[in-house]
């Protein structure tokens, strides 16, 4: 089981070495910006104040550790395992003082017990090795009622909407990621990925057995991800 979790790891880091510089082009391209929309209303879940400071596992780029702090947030720390994403994401975006950059595992965050206000995870914990790990470790480092707030991507396999979702993501995308990102093999892992994610009420009693409180599910438009949100209790 162990040596299935380090190759999970390696490919995941793999991919997104492969895919960083076009990593925000793609998710626009994919979305026709949607995303965006989404990553919004994650933002007013969040509901950044002055004092708080919020940590953003598998940050990479850092879209919505920028946010927090352009909407009235004290602090962000971006973790992420992969350095390139980091990288890419300053060479893009710039960097700031309230803004910190940590090249470190969600399965092992380099935080004391309740260090931070709030944390949130988009399109980042199906990449998980161990999502229960993460979301116990996300708790771990939250002040007690501290948010978590999680945006991913829904398993549409018994949906009206599959066949047409299935089509777009195994032809458009990988076609996508080979014209804008030279790699379309990244982005087939990134599809499988979602096809591998539980189903929505399987994830929210995950979340319940990791001890969150008051678990919140918000289905989004187009409705091909939700955001899951809860209170450490």
């Amino acid at each position: 089981m162990r040596s299935d979790l380090t190759n999970k790891d390696k490919l995941v880091r793999r991919v997104f070495n492969s895919v960083a510089e076009k990593y925000d082009l793609m998710n626009d391209m994919m979305s026709f910006g949607a995303h965006r929309l989404w990553k919004k209303e994650m933002l007013s879940i969040l509901q950044p104040q002055p004092t708080e400071v919020l940590l953003d596992v598998a940050g990479g780029t850092g879209d919505i550790a920028r946010a927090f702090l352009a909407k009235g947030g004290g602090r962000a720390i971006i973790c992420d395992i992969n350095h390139n994403m980091l990288v890419a994401g300053m060479c893009q975006r710039g960097s700031s003082e309230f803004l910190q950059l940590i090249c470190g595992n969600g399965e092992n965050i380099p935080f004391r017990d309740s260090a931070v206000d709030s944390c949130s995870i988009a399109f980042g914990i199906r990449n998980m090795s161990n999502m229960k790990r993460a979301i116990s470790e996300a708790l771990r480092v939250m002040k007690p009622m501290g948010k978590f707030v999680c945006l991913e991507f829904l398993n549409c396999d018994s949906s009206p909407f599959s066949k047409i979702y299935d089509m777009y993501s195994y032809k458009v995308i990988p076609t996508l990621g080979k014209l804008v990102a030279d790699d379309d093999s990244a982005y087939r892992y990134l599809i499988e990925s979602i096809r591998s994610f539980p189903k929505s009420r399987e994830f929210i009693n995950l979340l319940r057995e990791c001890g969150l409180g008051m678990v919140t599910m918000h289905e989004l438009f187009p409705p091909v991800a939700a955001i899951y949100w809860g209170y450490k209790v």
